[in-house]
């Protein structure tokens, strides 16, 4: 057996603080808790919800892999729980998604949706006095 000198404790020590260092380095670029984006520290659109987008996600399609799907959200903080009387689109805004499908930063496609209330009976707040079978159903307030 030779002796342990003092080149081999220090290259023994080396190894130990790179694995320490290592160990440390991996431990730090580990995932963090993500939290949602604070909507209502925005001050010009707090008081607005129907003109706040949240979120927007777009993923490639199961079933058509070479389609994408996206699925957007406006409207924070509001939960399906807490329906039947959900805010209501704005009459007055233009709900756009821009799709650049080249990378150049520049959109190529705009999906857009306006929407207009009209309501058959003021008499309810339901949007439905029964089953809805087409988008002129008499049901359909």
């Amino acid at each position: 057996m030779r002796p342990i000198t003092g080149s081999h404790r220090t290259a023994a020590a080396m190894t130990a603080l790179g694995g320490v260092l290592i160990t440390t380095g991996l431990i730090g670029l580990g995932g963090q808790g993500a939290t949602a984006s604070s909507h209502r520290e925005a001050p010009l659109i707090a008081g607005e919800p129907q003109y706040d987008n949240t979120d927007v996600y777009a993923f490639r399609s199961p079933n058509r892999r070479k389609t994408v799907t996206l699925a957007a959200n406006w409207i924070p903080f509001e939960e399906p729980a807490g329906g039947p009387n959900f805010y209501p689109w704005a009459n007055d805004a233009r709900y756009s998604i821009h799709v650049d499908n080249d990378g150049d930063a520049v959109r190529d496609i705009t999906f857009r949706w306006t929407f207009d209330d009209h309501y058959r009976s003021r008499n309810t707040i339901l949007y439905n006095n029964g089953p809805v079978t087409s988008l002129n159903d008499p049901n359909l307030n």
